[in-house]
């Protein structure tokens, strides 16, 4: 009997929402650039270090990766939480541990070094929302994709679309994966850790197989599905938008903090399973639909 796929039905996937909110946490002892009502562009500074500032106070969850005169490099693991889906905290900052409380880590600089190994930047065209002395909180209109399913700790990182076919080992260039968020029309055995060896941020795909997605207990990066198990077809109107923005130029290196050059950022968030990908309008094949109590509808 021939099987026949199903196909996604965008109306009940996609919206636009004019305001959403991306929080960023700010190391303590850095001098915040940007007040409330504020408006950004992508990769304007947020914050400084400050003239007299030489020792990084990082807060930290779960258990220090570090000790007392470790001498520890930018974005260097300093600590981890949980198991199964462990958390990472990264260091802000080049220096050397000198103290480490039951909440911060301690982190000395030298001064000359303290503006180049400090920086924070807008993801995207946004404004200030809210300021604190350790987050800013940004909001921005996007286009909101409603996951099927995810897991793993959420991530942000430049679009790219895959298809599996064309993910295969020194067939693709690690500079075009590296920091990305892939989207992807299924995943196999060998899909999720090939991605994740060549430094994407995350895997999206739109159908897979449910008991390769039930083992995949410990997560480099996080995975998320569009529409669903088995072997679904992907819908053309968003194949045809992903592949539009997709990243198409090689990465420059930059800080963890700071988006790579490229065409359009997204957010992958895990805790409510949706991709948000930063719009100034609606895409005229979305314009219909609308945000409302957490789902899109037609008006």
């Amino acid at each position: 009997m021939q099987k026949i796929n199903k196909v996604l039905t965008i109306e009940n996937k996609v919206f636009f929402k004019e305001e959403n909110f991306y929080s960023l946490s700010i190391p303590r002892g850095l001098e915040i650039l940007v007040k409330a009502g504020d408006i950004v562009t992508e990769n304007q500074p947020l914050v400084k270090a400050k003239e007299t500032e030489n020792v990084i106070e990082a807060g930290y969850e779960g258990i220090p990766s570090v000790t007392v005169g470790d001498n520890v490099q930018k974005d260097d693991v300093i600590s981890v939480k949980g198991k199964i889906i462990p958390k990472k905290i990264l260091s802000p900052c080049t220096g050397k541990v000198v103290k480490i409380t039951d909440t911060s880590i301690n982190i000395e600089i030298k001064p000359e070094l303290a503006k180049k190994s400090i920086e924070v930047v807008s993801p995207f065209n946004c404004i200030i929302d809210k300021v604190s002395d350790n987050r800013i909180m940004l909001k921005f209109s996007a286009l909101t994709l409603n996951l099927f399913d995810s897991k793993g700790e959420g991530a942000a990182g430049r679009v790219v679309y895959l298809p599996v076919k064309n993910i295969k080992a020194g067939k693709i260039p690690e500079d075009l994966v590296k920091d990305a968020i892939v989207i992807t029309d299924k995943i196999t055995m060998d899909t999720y850790p090939l991605l994740t060896t060549l430094g994407a941020k995350g895997v999206i795909t739109n159908s897979i197989d449910y008991y390769l997605y039930r083992d995949m207990i410990i997560l480099a990066v996080p995975v998320g599905i569009i529409s669903g198990f088995g072997l679904l077809d992907e819908d053309s109107t968003l194949v045809k938008y992903f592949s539009g923005i997709s990243m198409n130029v090689a990465f420059s290196n930059t800080a963890a903090t700071k988006f790579a050059s490229g065409k359009r950022l997204a957010w992958f968030d895990t805790i409510y399973s949706r991709l948000l990908i930063p719009e100034e309008k609606a895409p005229v094949w979305a314009g219909a639909y609308k945000f409302d109590l957490g789902k899109a509808k037609i008006s």
